[in-house]
């Protein structure tokens, strides 16, 4: 979901947070959120949703090149640090950018089920 309203964005156990390139700036507990990136130095606003605050942590200012520039610093910082807290946590290897996305219907994935079975 993309900016969820206060109400629904309680409900969430989780979430994944993207940034543009499929950079991975956050993966986790919704409690847990707003004091991994305080600790990062971006505190969410008292009176401010926190899904529209991490939704602009991530979200690149295209009218203007000088804060497009402070943005894409600030989303590189985010997925350095989550990679390096998710390689430490893990001890697995670094995280790289979800550069392609897909999603599929049930009914086309069953299709595939399907096909390959059938093969």
């Amino acid at each position: 979901l993309h900016q969820p309203r206060a109400s629904i964005w309680k409900r969430f156990d989780s979430f994944i947070l993207l940034a543009p390139g499929g950079k991975v700036c956050y993966a986790g507990d919704r409690k847990s959120a707003k004091s991994y990136f305080t600790n990062l130095g971006y505190q969410c606003p008292e009176e401010t949703n926190p899904a529209e605050f991490f939704i602009d942590l991530v979200s690149i200012d295209t009218e203007d090149p000088d804060q497009a520039q402070k943005d894409i610093e600030r989303i590189e910082q985010l997925f350095a640090e989550f990679n390096k807290h998710q390689t430490s946590k893990e001890c697995g290897k670094p995280l790289q950018p979800l550069e392609h996305i897909h999603s599929i219907s049930l009914s086309e994935r069953n299709n595939r089920k399907y096909h390959q079975a059938v093969s």
